[in-house]
């Protein structure tokens, strides 16, 4: 077990303006996608459905409440429906793969004030989804989390690289 993260190129602006839009259209598109890429016929623990989450998220009705763990998965399902064509993706665990990447930039590259678990973790709010984290107890720790990197926080990873003394 653990936390993995998986990686997807978005459009904030695009994904945010689907939260909270009460479009029709926009929830008809995301439940037909779900219904033929997505195996979602169990209901979460807390008793919603996909289907309920996902309208709660379309039109407006996501409560701060346990349910958010239900929520997130509905935000991450909605992002991957969304996403953009990357050129290379990955998944990574979390804590372990992650360690090490910030060991790599550390030893190999001389980057020492670049920590990726923070980075991913940066940014709470930027998706306009209730806050789960600010109330975070165990057993929210299987949910997913919705970190996101900006084209800002990007860039300023790559001129770190750039800089780097790479060994």
């Amino acid at each position: 077990m653990g936390i993995y993260l998986s990686l997807y190129g978005i459009n904030l602006n695009e994904i945010n303006q689907i939260i909270n839009s009460k479009d029709n259209v926009i929830y008809d598109k995301i439940i037909n996608s779900i219904k033929t890429a997505y195996n979602f016929t169990e209901p979460f623990e807390t008793g919603e459905t996909i289907e309920k989450v996902i309208k709660d998220i379309v039109f407006g009705n996501c409560t701060q409440t346990k349910q958010n763990i239900a929520y997130n998965y509905g935000a991450v399902v909605i992002c991957e429906i969304f996403k953009k064509k990357l050129p290379n993706t990955v998944v990574i665990k979390y804590s372990f793969e992650t360690n090490l990447i910030n060991e790599y930039l550390k030893n190999d590259f001389n980057i020492s004030d670049l920590d990726i678990n923070t980075l991913i973790a940066a940014n709470p709010g930027i998706l306009k989804m209730p806050d789960i984290f600010s109330n975070f107890n165990e057993d929210l720790y299987e949910c997913p989390a919705l970190g996101i990197l900006t084209t800002q926080n990007l860039i300023w990873i790559k001129n770190k690289l750039k800089k780097g003394n790479h060994r």
